[in-house]
């Protein structure tokens, strides 16, 4: 058969199957499954609601016709045997990150608008699980034997940034003598950055302004596109500022930022709404010296997406550069605290990013 046929004969398949890759990918989409290590047991390690999305991406798999299987909720596998036990291997995950705030539609029912699918997972990775394993279903209907087998591995927690799926797979099975992942708009994967998460807590407030910093349910992997801080202030005296909303709450003023999000890994464009609060509190003297040590201290991180700001700009030529972002705020027990993510390439490693940002972090 000519490229040309192949091609066509592939197109031919998608316009056949095309109404129900999207009804199974909206099935896969209406189950929040978000990976939640605080509520896991050795039935469900990677929590209820991700072993939830684990269960329908296999019971798909098993519909489809292959030999599929939940592996005590840890990971998926589905397998089209071939000639061969030697495996080329897919791997996708059904978990996915939290909504967060800034939806104006249920993250968790699928939409069809302007040519889109929207909802929480269509791009990473519930849709492109779904596809694969339609690409899988193309090559077991011909009924002709590829030369390799086919292995889809379904993970339970990427987003989380642990992998402990992949860890548990390659501890009980052979590695495929190749694997690629179609998660999100990735082509061709050869490898990834290395991911650092910090944590920074401010010492506890006594008599501060602060009454509440929030990016509510944020994810901490993502730019936050909104956040709200309540302070004492009189709402009413306050200057405006473009993206802030401000309103009275009694004696206190709460402001809303709104922001431009984005992924952690690629946040050139995007605006942090922690960023334009902390800001505007430092040019409106909102808080207390004491509080203030502590946003300039945040607001130094902010002030680059490349590390720069912080002394830990880095590139090898191999990877792009750094990337260091907030993730998220909380105000809790008088204290503040602020998530980082840190995705940095070859010409560093944690140890020296720990290193050269205990500085930084200490003059808060």
């Amino acid at each position: 058969m000519s490229n040309t046929d192949f091609m066509t004969e592939i197109d031919r398949f998608i316009d056949e199957n095309w109404e129900e890759i999207v009804e199974e990918i909206a099935r896969l989409v209406s189950i929040p499954s978000v990976a939640d290590f605080d509520r896991a047991t050795p039935e469900d390690p990677s929590g209820p609601e991700a072993h939830d999305g684990l269960r329908a991406a296999v019971d798909l798999a098993q519909r489809l016709g292959f030999d599929a299987r939940d592996d005590a909720g840890q990971i998926g596998i589905a397998d089209l045997k071939g000639e061969s036990d030697t495996m080329l291997g897919m791997i996708c995950h059904s978990d996915v990150v939290a909504p967060g705030v800034g939806w104006t539609l249920d993250p968790w029912t699928l939409l069809r608008k302007d040519g889109f699918l929207l909802g929480r997972g269509v791009l990473d990775d519930k849709g492109p699980l779904v596809v694969a394993l339609y690409c899988m279903k193309f090559f077991k209907d011909k009924d002709e034997k590829l030369p390799y087998t086919l292995r889809m591995l379904i993970g339970t927690n990427e987003e989380t940034g642990t992998m402990r799926d992949v860890a548990y797979y390659l501890e009980n099975y052979p590695a495929p003598a190749f694997t690629f992942t179609p998660d999100d708009m990735f082509p061709v994967c050869y490898g990834e950055k290395g991911g650092f998460d910090g944590l920074i807590c401010s010492k506890q407030f006594t008599g501060g302004n602060i009454i509440d910093f929030t990016t509510g349910e944020a994810s901490t992997n993502a730019v936050p596109s909104q956040a709200t801080l309540v302070v004492r202030a009189d709402a009413e005296a306050l200057p405006a500022a473009d993206n802030i909303d401000i309103y009275a709450e009694g004696d206190y003023a709460m402001l809303v930022a709104t922001g431009r999000g984005g992924h952690a890994s690629m946040p050139a464009g995007t605006v942090n709404a922690i960023d334009l609060l902390v800001k505007y509190a430092l040019a409106n003297n909102l808080c207390t010296e004491e509080e203030n040590v502590f946003l300039r201290m945040i607001g130094r991180i902010m002030d680059s997406t490349d590390g720069s700001s912080a002394g830990i700009d880095t590139c090898d030529g191999f990877f792009d550069p750094l990337t260091c972002i907030a993730g998220t705020i909380h105000f809790e027990e008088g204290r503040l605290k602020l998530t980082i993510d840190i995705r940095f390439p070859t010409s560093t490693s944690k140890e020296d990013l720990l290193a050269k940002l205990a500085p930084v972090v200490e003059e808060g």
